[in-house]
């Protein structure tokens, strides 16, 4: 028997609201900025720090969060001065937004993952 699409969504909406409760996903609900992110980030990876997983992060994955920082520097300053910068890096804001919301919806659909 095949489900309907609304059916469909409904099944993947509570099943994203289980994954989130079950990572206490409320606990992260204060980070705002980037200096909030590296202040929790730290905080984890000091009350995880015998997890290997955490190690890998901070020792090759947080070093490069001062070059997304730069970068955003970079890039904010760009569309202040300029109009058509600003258009521009909203469009690439607004779908790296939209594929990374869809990447985490449809993990599991044969299609999508037929498709990307």
């Amino acid at each position: 028997m095949s489900i309907s699409e609304e059916e469909s969504w409904k099944f993947k909406v509570e099943r994203l609201r289980k994954d989130l409760e079950a990572t206490k996903f409320r606990d992260t609900l204060d980070v705002n900025d980037f200096d909030s992110f590296h202040g929790a980030l730290q905080h984890l990876f000091t009350r995880y720090s015998n997890f290997p997983l955490a190690k890998f992060v901070n020792e090759n994955v947080a070093p490069y969060f001062d070059h997304v920082k730069s970068f955003n520097a970079a890039i904010s300053l760009s569309i202040q001065q300029n109009a058509t910068a600003s258009y521009v890096w909203s469009a690439c804001l607004a779908i790296i937004e939209v594929r990374d919301g869809l990447r985490i919806l449809f993990t599991d659909d044969p299609v999508y993952n037929e498709l990307t």
